[in-house]
């Protein structure tokens, strides 16, 4: 497990700086992260929209323009991670049941559900209405703590454990798990439970001074979803069992995730910085007259779109536009400029814009 956090570590150290230096990186990774997130973490609760892209375009709309339950659901995410990040980066922050219940009102507010009060823990013997967690599939059903005082008397002895000076000690990758996981277990809400422990987890990360990555997870938890559930068990009969490293299991699964969560998003901000460079550099060779006008639209619109063929590239509306009452030698002449500049690659029979190293 050393091993992991310092992989993580040093992955973490080669683009922590990078967004200080780049403003506008922060802006496109955090549309990019969040957009995604949101999708993958209402996608396992089963409240998803049809794609990440439906889900952007809803964190754009008013209030008033939100019409269905699964809009709601992604524009309360988004709500709550704001509120999560905004909280984290607070220098006297720290988790407490205040903010616990906060971002529980945030995810569930206006979302139907028979019993769940937004910001209020359950009871189920109040209401005779059981609680279940699990099924057969993933590891069996679990029932979690029943009674309003049990459950606040976990609750507090969980937030009491975190702001131990021995917790404190701790690396917060190694805290964030575990919050993750005995949040679960204890299952404090009617309503959205997982939706909040991954914002839970999260909020720690991000106060621990980890950037970005931290709202990645909820994309692996999704891509690896039975073993995401089958561990909650495995590992919560281990504790049944009073095995003290009972929750080990699922730190190791966390900490595999988070490394491919930071090394995903050390490549995409060097990918961003790097397309913004060769932005940078087709501007300067448009103004030198380096290329023309005509090529330097090109540059710019397959920076955007990514590897395109020929066939596709003199498909595309605005590359007609460009060429519009232009003889295909003078297409072709533009192209074969671009590639002996090697402005443009061609690999696969795929153009593509060759960025600055």
């Amino acid at each position: 497990m050393q091993n992991l956090l310092l992989q993580i570590y040093y992955a973490h150290r080669a683009y922590e700086e990078l967004p200080q230096t780049f403003p506008m990186v922060v802006e496109l990774l955090d549309k990019e992260i969040v957009a995604s997130s949101i999708y993958s973490t209402t996608s396992i609760e089963g409240t998803a929209l049809e794609s990440e892209e439906a889900v952007a375009e809803v964190l754009e709309l008013s209030p008033e323009e939100i019409k269905t339950v699964n809009q709601r659901a992604s524009a309360n995410m988004k709500e709550a991670y704001d509120y999560a990040r905004r909280e984290s980066q607070k220098p006297d922050f720290r988790l407490t049941e205040k903010y616990i219940k906060k971002i529980h009102e945030l995810v569930t507010k206006d979302i139907p559900h028979c019993y769940n009060v937004p910001g209020f823990y359950r009871d189920n013997l109040k209401l005779d209405v059981p609680t279940k967690v699990g099924n057969e599939r993933t590891g069996g059903v679990y029932r979690p703590p029943k009674t309003l005082q049990d459950i606040q008397t976990l609750m507090t002895a969980l937030v009491q454990w975190m702001d131990s000076e021995e917790t404190k000690k701790e690396s917060p990758l190694i805290i964030a798990p575990i919050v993750h996981f005995y949040f679960e277990l204890i299952h404090p809400f009617w309503d959205g439970n997982g939706r909040v422990g991954r914002v839970l987890e999260a909020m720690i990360l991000k106060a621990g001074g980890y950037l970005h990555a931290p709202f990645r997870m909820a994309n692996y938890y999704r891509n690896h979803i039975e073993q995401y559930f089958s561990l909650f068990n495995q590992c919560r009969r281990a504790l049944e069992k009073k095995d003290p490293n009972a929750h080990y299991p699922f730190v190791k699964f966390f900490l595999d995730g988070f490394l491919g969560a930071v090394e995903e998003t050390k490549d995409r901000v060097i990918g961003f910085v790097r397309t913004m460079a060769s932005r940078d550099y087709s501007l300067q060779l448009l103004r030198t007259k380096d290329i023309n006008p005509r090529q330097y639209t090109i540059l710019l619109q397959l920076l955007s779109q990514g590897p395109i063929s020929k066939k596709e590239l003199e498909l595309q509306p605005w590359y007609t536009a460009l060429y519009h009452r232009r003889t295909s030698r003078t297409r072709l002449r533009d192209l074969n400029k671009l590639l002996s500049k090697n402005l443009l690659s061609e690999k696969d029979g795929k153009l593509a814009v060759f960025h600055m190293p």
